[in-house]
C-alpha cells in the first residue's frame, strides 16, 4: 500500500496543472448538471473548485470496464463526479492509495468474495463498482444509498493504515472523540440507525454506511444521531451553514 501512496502523491502532484488550466468541456459540464444533484446547486468558487478535482480525479486514476463492459467518458466523469464529493474540504491527497477503477455492469463477486457486491476496495490500490449501483446512486440522491460514496470512505479510511472505521486525523483530542463516539459506540448506533443489519458488519462499514447518510440524508443524521453528524462534519465540512442554523 505505502508504495501505492506514493505512486499516488507522484501522479498527484505531476498532474495538478493539467486540471487547473485544462478546463472541463461545456458539454460535460452540463452532462453532470443534468444528473448529479449536489453539482449543479454549485457555483461561482465552489463550482470551480470541484471541476478541478474531477479533471484531476478523471486524469489520474485508470478506469477499466469488467465483464465486456466499456468504460465511456460519461462513467468516468459521474464517477470522479460523486468520488470528489468526499474530499473537496479534506484534500484530494485521501485518494493517492487508489490508482484503478473497475467498472462492472451490474453487481459481482471477487476472488476474495464469494457473493455478489456493488463494490468493493482493497489496499492493492484498486476500487471496484457496479455501475447498476452507481446509477441508482445519483438518479435517487436523498436515500442514503450511493457505492460511490460507500467504497471512496473506506478509500478514506485506508488513509490511516487500515480498514478500522478511523481515517488519517491529526488532532488528538479529534481522534479521541472519533473514538468514543463512532468505534466504541458503534453497536449503539448499528442497533439504533441500522436495526442490527448485518451489512454494517464492523466500524470501517460503520464509518461507510454513515458517510452515505450524512451527504444524502444529512437533516435524517443531525435528528437522529447530532453527536455523529457532527463529527463527521467536522471532518468532512460539508454543511458549515446548516450546523450553524440547525444545531
Amino acid at each position: 500500500m505505502k508504495i501505492n501512496k506514493l505512486l499516488g502523491l507522484v501522479r498527484r502532484i505531476l498532474l495538478r496543472p493539467f486540471s487547473h488550466f485544462v478546463n472541463i468541456p461545456k458539454v460535460w459540464i452540463t452532462f453532470l448538471d443534468e444528473r448529479v444533484e449536489y453539482y449543479k446547486n454549485l457555483e461561482g468558487e465552489e463550482r470551480e473548485k470541484i471541476n478541478i478535482l474531477i479533471q484531476h480525479f478523471k486524469t489520474s486514476k485508470k478506469f477499466i470496464g469488467a465483464n465486456s463492459f466499456e468504460v465511456t467518458d460519461s462513467h468516468k466523469y459521474l464517477i470522479a463526479c460523486l468520488a470528489v464529493r468526499l474530499v473537496r474540504n479534506i484534500g484530494l491527497h485521501h485518494f493517492d492509495s487508489i490508482h484503478t477503477i473497475v467498472v462492472f455492469p451490474s453487481a459481482f463477486k471477487t476472488e476474495e468474495i464469494s457473493y455478489y457486491v456493488d463494490g468493493v476496495t482493497g489496499n492493492q490500490g484498486m476500487v471496484g463498482l457496479s455501475w447498476r449501483a452507481i446509477e441508482r446512486g445519483f438518479r435517487i440522491h436523498n436515500d442514503g444509498d450511493c457505492v460511490v460514496t460507500h467504497e471512496f470512505t473506506h478509500v478514506i479510511d485506508l488513509t490511516s493504515g487500515d480498514f478500522d472505521g478511523i481515517p488519517q486525523l491529526n488532532d488528538e483530542s479529534f481522534y479521541r472523540a472519533w473514538t468514543k463516539f463512532l468505534i466504541e459506540g458503534y453497536p449503539k448506533i448499528r442497533k439504533e440507525l441500522f436495526d442490527s443489519s448485518e451489512f454494517v458488519s464492523d466500524e470501517a462499514e460503520l464509518f461507510a454506511y454513515l458517510s452515505e447518510i450524512y451527504f444524502e440524508k444529512p437533516d435524517h443524521l443531525l435528528t437522529e444521531k447530532p453527536h455523529v453528524f457532527i463529527l463527521l462534519n467536522d471532518f468532512y465540512g460539508e454543511y458549515s451553514e446548516k450546523i450553524a442554523t440547525s444545531v
